[in-house]
């Protein structure tokens, strides 16, 4: 290479190393990579597709709490107020008390625009609270729905609420009392009316975990019974018991989700009118909470004392087996509640966060030390497939049609909240629009609106489109099964004709250790060897020109062929006469004979053309010397190069002689003798 291209090929390898490099980088930084490939490698892909799918609900989650931070939270903290609640502690698992006058949850949100300088635009939390969590929506729809398709090629305001105990401590002492017996009195009677307030507020607080402990009993306990089913039924393959025991789980899980989604968007909006949005947010936490809280139960209980028992107790059980459809459905049933949780507790996605990133090295370090990989066959991608579509429907889509009766379909709470004083929700969208239709610049946003978002047929088509790209996504999947198959059978067909040209090769091949065991097939074979190597000489030294001689070497092979396809009958026959079939023989003779004539007369052809050539060039010889009678050595050499006459075998480093009469009478009569030796041998 010159200089230039030597430039060129350098600065590629460089390009080239330095990306594989930042790969390695990116990879070694992607989150769980190293101990995802353990756990792959140690218990299969099967169980690594809960641990990824606990990573890419974790995405999930991650995506949301940065949209809902950063698009609804962080304007907020220009207009927000202080929070004059004490902090327990128990609010971690009630979610209530203090982080009722948070951000957390729907009440805390103005319904005001949001102005922090007078010379910038106002901000409309109305339309930031509807826009970003309905593009977080459209967004995990079309994730979920291209995840399906690869994968067939995933606050509350409440003033009144405060504690009222340092009111009590500094407020409400009588100091008119001057006798230590009633200060000692009046000091018990305050103790009293403290403890029995905190005591109240803790239980009032503890009661509101009874539903939620409820309802993580009834997800802990009946899978357990569903997977005892199996010691009854009886299924023909094992893909139709792991089916049956996904919908059952599915039916309990949405079943329970359905009730509590009546019971709020019926009973509460009309009990607690003042705030349901952040009496809803705080239901949902704490179920979030709670159920956590069982997963974690059930690693140990479930888990690590089943190994105990198993392993020291009743060694017969042995260890306990990994439910990867069970615990999947599990983080499914707690991702829809804080999918549901995202409108009535905007910043619920932080607490998913934390579930998903504990949960993920609570089950690594279960199933290191207590698990064993499922006995049952699981397929990888195609659970992963089944899993994706059922955390698309009914999980998301029963997800959207709850928030949907939210925003179209439900009152607004009357004191708190971005949207209190409308009708419904969706009214501060028809409002902006109405806006921006006074303005030319804006009104293509307003026909798409009214032609489009508006539209049923809109959506008609829309889902039209959807279940055509789906039925062509089945047929080419279909399509590919039957090419598979096409293709599996045409495999098995050229392993069976391999496995016949195989064993037809061992019969030939014993056939021919069975001729060589027999001591008349020995001469035999030395016979035909010594054969086929005369005939090969014969064929190096015929001509191609000779039709007779082709014709007896073919009548040889043909004789010597039919001789070994008779080799078996003839060797029986040999137990009793050790002799070769006649016929077979005298074909072979006769054959051999008349190629070795036929050999003999072309050699003699062959000499006396030599001859005949000798004798023509002593004639040429002859005549050029009697031309020219000054020749010299030198001569004669410069005549043998340009008359080439010395064909017969002689070396290079001949010398020309003077030619004599001697010479030519020598020649003439080498040439007599070879054409009387040849016409004599005719």
């Amino acid at each position: 290479m010159n200089c230039c291209n030597g430039c060129i090929y350098s600065i590629k390898l460089s390009f080239r190393r330095s990306k594989q490099v930042a790969s390695e980088i990116l990879e070694a930084l992607r989150l769980w990579h190293g101990t995802l490939k353990v756990i792959e490698g140690k218990f299969g892909t099967s169980i690594l597709s809960y641990f990824n799918f606990i990573k890419w609900l974790l995405m999930f989650n991650i995506f949301s709490f940065v949209v809902n931070f950063s698009f609804i939270t962080i304007p907020q903290f220009f207009d927000m107020a202080p929070n004059n609640l004490s902090f327990t502690g128990l609010e971690l698992l009630t979610g209530t008390g203090y982080f009722e006058d948070t951000v957390l949850y729907y009440g805390y949100y103005t319904n005001s625009s949001i102005r922090k300088d007078a010379n910038l635009g106002a901000y409309d939390m109305q339309l930031a609270y509807i826009f970003t969590i309905g593009l977080y929506f459209a967004t995990c729809l079309l994730i979920l729905l291209f995840s399906m398709a690869k994968s067939f090629r995933n606050n509350f305001i409440n003033p009144a609420s405060f504690s009222g105990n340092a009111a009590k401590l500094l407020c409400s002492w009588d100091f008119s009392i001057n006798n230590e017996k009633a200060v000692k009195l009046k000091k018990k009677h305050l103790s009293t009316q403290i403890k029995k307030s905190n005591l109240n507020e803790l239980t009032k607080q503890a009661s509101t975990l009874l539903v939620p402990v409820v309802v993580a009993l009834i997800n802990l306990i009946l899978p357990l019974v569903y997977s005892m089913f199996r010691l009854v039924e009886k299924f023909k393959y094992p893909q139709h018991e792991v089916y049956v025991l996904i919908i059952r789980n599915v039916l309990l899980k949405f079943s329970i989700i359905g009730i509590l989604c009546y019971y709020w968007l019926e009973r509460i909006t009309v009990i607690n009118r003042e705030c349901w949005e952040s009496y809803i947010g705080q239901d949902i936490y704490r179920l979030v909470v709670i159920d956590f809280l069982f997963v974690l139960l059930g690693s140990f209980f479930g888990e690590f004392l089943r190994k105990i028992i198993g392993t020291r107790c009743c060694k017969t059980l042995g260890l306990p087996e990994f439910d990867i459809a069970r615990n999947v459905l599990d983080l499914i049933y707690a991702q829809t509640l804080a999918w549901i949780g995202i409108y009535f507790s905007p910043l619920l996605p932080i607490i998913q966060m934390i579930k998903l990133f504990i949960i993920f090295y609570v089950k690594k370090v279960s199933l290191m030390m207590n698990c064993i990989p499922p006995r049952r066959a699981w397929r990888a991608s195609q659970m992963t497939t089944v899993f994706v579509f059922i955390l698309f429907f009914p999980s998301f889509v029963g997800v959207l049609s709850v928030i949907g009766v939210t925003f179209w379909r439900r009152e607004p709470s009357e004191r708190c909240g971005p949207f209190r004083n409308l009708s419904t929700p969706y009214e501060s969208v028809d409002a902006w629009i109405s806006s921006i239709e006074l303005f030319d610049n804006t009104k293509w946003v307003a026909w798409i609106y009214h032609n489009l978002v508006e539209s049923v047929l809109f959506f008609y088509i829309l889902t039209l489109i959807v279940l055509v790209i789906s039925h062509l996504y089945w047929q080419i999947v279909q399509g590919r099964k039957i090419m598979v198959k096409l293709l599996l059978t045409q495999i098995a067909n050229e392993g069976k004709d391999k496995s016949f040209l195989l064993e037809e090769l061992r019969k030939s091949e014993k056939k021919s250790e069975r001729n060589r065991g027999a001591p008349h097939q020995i001469s035999q074979r030395q016979v035909q060897q010594s054969h086929t190597s005369e005939d090969q000489q014969m064929a190096h030294e015929s001509r191609p020109e000779d039709n007779s001689r082709s014709n007896a070497l073919e009548l040889a092979m043909r004789a010597r062929q039919q001789m070994e396809e008779s080799s078996p009958m003839g060797s029986r026959r040999a137990s009793t006469d050790n002799s070769v079939p006649s016929d077979t023989m005298a074909r072979i003779m006769r054959a051999r004979q008349q190629a070795e004539h036929e050999d003999q007369q072309a050699k003699y052809e062959e000499e006396n053309r030599n001859a005949m050539e000798m004798a023509v060039r002593a004639r040429q010889q002859d005549e050029y010397v009697e031309e020219q009678p000054q020749y010299s050595g030198e001569q004669s050499r410069d005549f043998e190069r340009q008359h080439p006459w010395n064909h017969t075998g002689q070396s290079d480093g001949y010398e020309a002689q003077q030619p004599s009469s001697q010479a030519r009478t020598d020649a003439l009569a080498m040439a007599m003798r070879a054409r009387q030796q040849a016409e004599g041998d005719h």
